[in-house]
């Protein structure tokens, strides 16, 4: 790890330009964090997408994975990196200002917008990408807006991932995600607790629900609610498998 994240992970507190001390939060967990940099290694995107910045946590941990074998760039949407919004103050540039620290800055490509204005003029761009995270305004209606467009630019084979899952909003947005044709369920991190016997049987559970031939016999949505259900789930991962073919009226309950 980094000697940057692993002191902010350490301390849990930040510094403004100024000097000012300020606690750590709204970071994912070292888990989390992991768990991304496992889902690129593997894969190995030329070119990912980021929403949702706040102290820079997630992004220094997908760059350093991206790093390690010369990918392209980051795309990093944040509205409220440097300037406050109506309804969240401002970061104070706290997040940039890590990735700086790290050596990372010249991976990524930094807008600082709403990503409902952002995506669509990627979009209308022509960017394709390989890997997307998805952290940032937690509503049900923006989760799904912004993993719409994410879709569009998404190529086949490449991983979008979902953060904060336990939240009712991002779950019910993630269980109707995991029902489109085009995707299949990569794998969930969750928060178990290895230490007794319960968090052991349901990290088997898991680890059967994921492997390909249970994968291909139960839904992948049904799937994901298995996990939900279970334990405290944290980051879902999916895979594009094919182009969205879905005709005009498709609907599926979820």
């Amino acid at each position: 790890m980094i000697p940057v994240l692993e002191k902010l992970l350490r301390d849990e507190k930040v510094f403004s330009d100024d000097g000012e001390c300020l606690a750590l939060g709204g970071n994912i967990p070292l888990d989390s964090g992991l768990f991304l940099q496992k889902l690129i290694l593997e894969n190995r995107p030329n070119c990912s997408l980021e929403i949702g910045m706040a102290y820079g946590i997630s992004t220094l941990f997908i760059c350093e994975a991206l790093q390690s074998y010369g990918a392209g760039k980051h795309i990093v949407i944040d509205p409220g990196q440097f300037k406050s919004t109506p309804t969240q103050p401002s970061y104070r540039g706290i997040g940039m200002k890590h990735v700086r620290e790290a050596g990372l800055d010249h991976l990524v490509t930094f807008i600082e917008e709403p990503s409902e204005l952002a995506l669509p003029s990627l979009l209308a761009q022509g960017t394709r990408v390989d890997f997307a995270f998805i952290d940032g305004w937690h509503t049900f209606d923006h989760t799904l807006l912004d993993f719409f467009y994410i879709t569009r630019m998404l190529n086949v084979g490449g991983i979008v991932a979902v953060d904060d899952v336990y939240m009712s909003a991002i779950a019910k947005a993630c269980a109707y995600i995991a029902s489109y044709p085009c995707y299949e369920l990569l794998g969930v991190q969750t928060d178990v607790d290895h230490r007794d016997l319960r968090g052991v049987m349901k990290t088997m559970i898991y680890t059967i629900a994921q492997l390909p031939l249970v994968n291909r016999v139960l839904r992948p949505e049904y799937a994901f609610r298995i996990f939900k259900q279970l334990s405290r789930a944290r980051v879902v991962a999916l895979r594009k498998v094919s182009e969205d073919q879905r005709p005009w009226d498709w609907y599926t309950a979820f």
